[in-house]
């Protein structure tokens, strides 16, 4: 599991939770306009656009562990609907669908390594969705609060 996470011998999402632990951590220690200041507007937009990019790095990682998964399982650890081969699409709209709606729609979870990779998905797009996004939502406000 650890390889998975920090994703030294297998895809993984390590790098995209390094940069939402980083956004984390940016959110949580400073709270502009309580501080004496506030962010520009430059760098509020380049905050918005860290945390798009981060999100994205999350679901494409998620997509590439799903799809890796598979492949270790014989293309048989997710259970697209259908009858033809999984495309890249599907990894992603999978990765997508998970990180959305906390739940795997309509494809069926059939290995217990993916159910792993499912729950540390889900765990980490809570933790993003609650935390960082409102985390965020305090840096980018002007600082002159009501």
């Amino acid at each position: 599991m650890e390889d998975l996470l920090l994703g030294v011998l297998a895809p993984g999402p390590g790098v995209p939770v390094l940069i939402a632990s980083a956004a984390l951590v940016v959110s949580a220690v400073w709270r502009p306009g309580h501080l004496g200041s506030a962010f520009p507007a430059t760098v509020r937009v380049l905050m918005a656009l860290g945390l798009v990019g981060a999100w994205i790095c999350v679901l494409a990682a998620f997509a590439v562990a799903f799809h890796a998964d598979n492949l270790v399982e014989d293309e048989a650890a997710p259970d697209f609907p259908g009858d033809e081969t999984a495309a890249w699409a599907d990894y992603v709209y999978f990765a997508l669908s998970v990180m959305t709606t906390f739940g795997t729609t309509d494809v069926t979870v059939m290995s217990w390594e993916t159910r792993r990779t499912v729950a540390a998905n889900v765990t980490i797009a809570f933790v993003f969705h609650t935390v960082i996004v409102a985390g965020m939502v305090a840096a980018l406000d002007s600082g002159r609060g009501a």
